[in-house]
C-alpha cells in the first residue's frame, strides 16, 4: 500500500476525535471523485464537507501519460471551486512530492497561461519547488508538464476560448 487509506468507502472511520465518512465514490475516467464528510465528536457544529479527486491512472514515478485525465481533473476542481465559492484546495500523493509537485506545476502554468497569454514553465517549476523541495526531480516528469499545457492548447486552438 503506496499511502494510508483514510477513508472507508462504507462505513465511519475514526482518528481521535475525528470521524471521516465516505458520502459519495463516482469512478470517471481515469480518476476516482469522493465526498467525505469529517466531523468531530467534541463539538457537534465542527463538520466539513470535503470533495477528493484521486487520480487512478498515474504511476509513482509523477511522470504524466494521460494528460486529458490531469486536465480534467484540474478542470473539475477549478469549477468545484467557483460553485462553492473559494476554499482551499490540498494536493497530496503516496511520496508528497513526485505526483503532486508535477500537478501543482501544471495547475499553476495553466493559470498563468489563462491569465497573461504566456507560460513560462520553467520559472512556475522552480516556485513550486521553492515551496515543495524535491517536486519536479526528472526530466521526464519536467517534460509531461510541457505535454499537458501542449494539450491544453490544442483543445483550446485559440487563447480566448480558455475556460
Amino acid at each position: 500500500e503506496c499511502c494510508y487509506q483514510y477513508w472507508r468507502e462504507s462505513d465511519t472511520i475514526s482518528f481521535g476525535e475525528y470521524f471521516v465518512k465516505c458520502l459519495l465514490s463516482k469512478d470517471c475516467n481515469g480518476y476516482i471523485e469522493r465526498k467525505l464528510h469529517i466531523r468531530s465528536d467534541k463539538n457537534d457544529s465542527s463538520s466539513w464537507d470535503v470533495v477528493q479527486f484521486q487520480v487512478t491512472n498515474w504511476p509513482t514515478d509523477g511522470v504524466i501519460r494521460e494528460p486529458r485525465t490531469v486536465l480534467q481533473v484540474i478542470d473539475d476542481v477549478i469549477h468545484r471551486q467557483q460553485k462553492i465559492g473559494g476554499g482551499p484546495v490540498v494536493v497530496h500523493c503516496s511520496d508528497t512530492v513526485s505526483r503532486s509537485g508535477v500537478y501543482c506545476s501544471v495547475s499553476i502554468a495553466l493559470e498563468q497561461c489563462k491569465a497573461e497569454g504566456v507560460v513560462d514553465v520553467f520559472q512556475v517549476t522552480k516556485s513550486v519547488r521553492r515551496s515543495k523541495p524535491g517536486a519536479v526531480t526528472t526530466l521526464d516528469q519536467y517534460s509531461s508538464i510541457y505535454e499537458v499545457i501542449l494539450m491544453y492548447l490544442k483543445l483550446h486552438s485559440t487563447y480566448a476560448n480558455f475556460t
